[in-house]
């Protein structure tokens, strides 16, 4: 009796092993198993399978990585498409064969960027970064006749600063251009930069360097670099006295005619900045180079100006300003002093 039961048994198995092959369902779990059977229904967030004559188990849907279908051999009137039901309330049909479950979306490729894209964003950044840290002052000017007097005039100007506990550099733009009828009346430019290390008390240490160029003082270039110490008296905003001097060596360049000249220079400058009354702030600077190898030669650039604020908060001012360039050598048939006055707008960011 016992060996027809087992006989009967193990029948009973090879005949649900032999129905679940013709199934040709495969389910597929992330931990690498699969198994061989039929879908039969769903529970709560579980897939319930039949499997080699087990019964129905319950699978959780989170451990299903896919679900293979394939028709019956025998295409029996029994066979219709299963339906998934991922999550409660969402009905899918079945997914084709190798498809896994709960895929979530493809994520857009992100846009390219090219390596030009890339620098020019970066330079923008450092450059605005840098423009609001060191722009302290941008200044605009000019006239423009037309009628019995053909004239256009253009002046500009920018003054950049920077300053630490140790540290303070300045860096000045200047420039004047102008026309008469159509005639070039002048065309000079210039840029200084100073730095100032702080040292103990009110003495500092200092680096300066000064580029020029003037077409009607037949000045190619002048190139004057320098060094030494200096004492700052005041240096409370918006007062400012500051004196330096030291050695230094100017290189200058000329046309019409041609004269290359390097000499070795003393330098003194003396930097103020003062208040009058509660309005009006005077400004200054005045530069003396004198040349070591000849008396008679002495370069000496002196600008000062006065600034009126136009608004509450000082950041636009109306801008008088007065320039006198002296170079006691000049190249032949020019005269040895300039002079000019120039009125501008000036925004101010600091």
């Amino acid at each position: 009796m016992r060996l027809v039961l087992r006989l009967f048994l193990v029948l009973l198995a090879f005949g649900s092993l032999d129905s679940a092959a013709r199934a040709g369902e495969t389910l597929y779990l992330k931990n690498g198993d699969k198994l061989s059977g039929k879908q039969v229904g769903f529970g709560e967030e579980t897939l319930q399978w039949s499997w080699r004559g087990a019964g129905v188990i319950e699978v959780p849907l989170s451990d299903i990585e896919r679900v293979d279908y394939q028709p019956d051999p025998d295409g029996s009137a029994e066979e219709i498409p299963h339906l998934l039901l991922l999550t409660p309330g969402q009905v899918f049909a079945p997914p084709p064969d190798h498809m896994p479950l709960n895929v979530p979306p493809a994520e857009p490729p992100p846009i390219p960027q090219t390596l030009l894209q890339t620098l020019w964003s970066e330079y923008f950044d450092w450059f605005q970064h840098g423009f609001d840290t060191w722009t302290e002052r941008l200044e605009l000017g000019g006239s423009f006749l037309e009628g019995n007097t053909n004239q256009e005039a253009f002046n500009t100007a920018a003054k950049f600063t920077h300053e630490t506990d140790w540290i303070k550099t300045q860096i000045n733009l200047t420039g004047q251009y102008a026309k008469s009828k159509d005639v070039l009346t002048a065309n000079r430019w210039t840029a200084d930069t100073t730095t100032d290390f702080k040292r103990k008390d009110k003495w500092i240490t200092f680096i300066r360097t000064l580029h020029e160029f003037d077409e009607f003082a037949n000045l190619d270039y002048r190139g004057t670099g320098s060094f030494g110490v200096g004492y700052r008296f005041v240096d409370t905003d918006p007062r400012l006295f500051v004196v330096r001097a030291g050695p230094g060596v100017t290189q200058e360049v000329f046309h019409s005619p041609r004269v290359l000249r390097t000499t070795p220079d003393l330098f003194t400058e003396v930097e103020s900045k003062w208040p009058i009354g509660e309005r009006i702030i005077f400004e200054e600077k005045a530069t003396v180079h004198p040349s070591i190898n000849d008396w008679k030669l002495i370069r000496i650039l002196n600008t000062s100006s006065f600034l009126i604020p136009l608004d509450s908060l000082k950041r636009w001012n109306l801008k008088f300003g007065f320039r006198f360039e002296h170079n006691g050598l000049p190249n032949i048939n020019r005269k040895p002093s300039d002079f000019s006055t120039t009125i501008n707008i000036v925004y101010s960011r600091k």
